[in-house]
């Protein structure tokens, strides 16, 4: 396999997509949904290319959110998106009837995921906001490993059920190698009849972890914000609930403060001759790998079955990077299962800085 042709498909990501943003909270019900239309509509009034995949399959919620007046439309080219007022649109709702419920197995529904993100016509975008359904299973994994995802936003409310789920779903993006941007306090306090706040929650305790996480935003709940999202009119809350709209406003600055922070360097990784591969860290070091010392720490089921002997001359058929966090490699020896964190990587990799080599 051609390297510069490995490093060309992986770098582009998605195409023509800038910044893929997942917003997360582990748990249904905070307003992850109402947050992520909210914020599409923010973006889109600054001037940015925005599109929205709604990959709650089981319990989509765009469709109300953000109405379209463009369908979805799919060839044997890929799938159009919908559109809401220039916003692009990707949702399960589009594939079923109005109503239905998505009565559908795992694998199914990582198949379809596997459609909205590589087969999808999202043309340029500057970014791709991401629905992520409640919890840290199979359909969370395969998004962090087919989307190369740019950070996270984490969602909740400021009482203990909440924050015992965000700060499991936090867990799963540091597993995963995502970098979590900052967290936004949701439905937190009602505003008085004299713009006081009044609080709807005791004050609960974070975790250590969660706690050093940049509060972006602490929103209101707001009964006119509700009405809008019933009646699909979000577009109307500058108007509306200009409260909600400001905080919303200085929520997609701080975000793209956060974007314009981070480095802008990506892992690479480039093979160096029959029996090596070399990875460039988004820090800058350099770390160099035999693949015969690689395929010992593998742990795929093919490996333990055969009681595979590892000579030190076997290579790779391939490289895939999985997300931020991994890569699988399909070794010469026919071992092809393998999958090896970027720790896993970092903790067995000779450091060429250090070591000279």
């Amino acid at each position: 396999m051609s390297l510069k042709m490995y490093q060309e498909k992986k770098q582009s990501g998605i195409q023509g997509v800038k910044y893929i943003l997942a917003i997360v909270s582990g748990k249904g019900g905070v307003g992850k949904s109402t947050l992520s239309a909210a914020l599409a509509i923010t973006l889109k009034s600054k001037g940015f290319n925005v599109g929205v995949l709604d990959a709650d399959l089981y319990g989509p919620s765009m469709e109300v959110l953000l109405p379209k007046d463009t369908t979805a439309e799919q060839n044997e080219d890929g799938i159009t998106p919908a559109s809401s007022k220039g916003i692009r649109l990707v949702s399960m709702a589009y594939l079923k009837s109005e109503g239905s419920a998505a009565v559908i197995r795992a694998p199914i529904a990582n198949q379809l995921l596997n459609q909205f993100l590589n087969k999808v016509k999202w043309g340029n975008l500057d970014f791709l906001l991401i629905d992520f359904p409640p919890g840290t299973g199979d359909i969370q994994l395969t998004l962090a490993q087919q989307a190369p995802i740019t950070g996270a936003v984490l969602v909740t409310q400021p009482q203990k059920l909440s924050l015992v789920d965000v700060e499991k779903a936090q867990d799963m993006l540091r597993v995963l190698n995502i970098p979590v941007l900052g967290l936004v306090e949701n439905m937190t306090y009602l505003l008085g009849s004299q713009g006081e706040k009044i609080d709807l929650f005791p004050k609960a305790q974070k975790s250590k972890s969660l706690d050093e996480v940049d509060v972006l935003a602490t929103l209101a709940l707001d009964p006119q914000l509700c009405q809008l999202c019933d009646e699909g009119d979000l577009w109307g809350m500058s108007e509306s609930t200009k409260s909600f709209a400001e905080d919303l406003d200085k929520l997609a600055d701080s975000l793209l403060s956060k974007l314009g922070e981070r480095v802008n360097g990506k892992t690479h990784i480039q093979i160096e001759g029959p029996h090596h591969f070399l990875i460039t860290w988004e820090d800058g070091k350099q770390q160099l790998f035999r693949f015969s010392e690689v395929q010992e720490k593998c742990t795929c089921s093919y490996c333990k079955e055969n009681t595979v002997e590892v000579d030190s001359s076997v290579g790779a058929l391939s490289i895939k990077k999985l997300g931020n966090y991994a890569i699988q490699l399909a070794f010469t020896s026919g071992c092809d299962k393998g999958i090896y964190s970027f720790d896993q990587l970092r903790q067995l990799g000779r450091n060429l800085q250090q070591e000279g080599v």
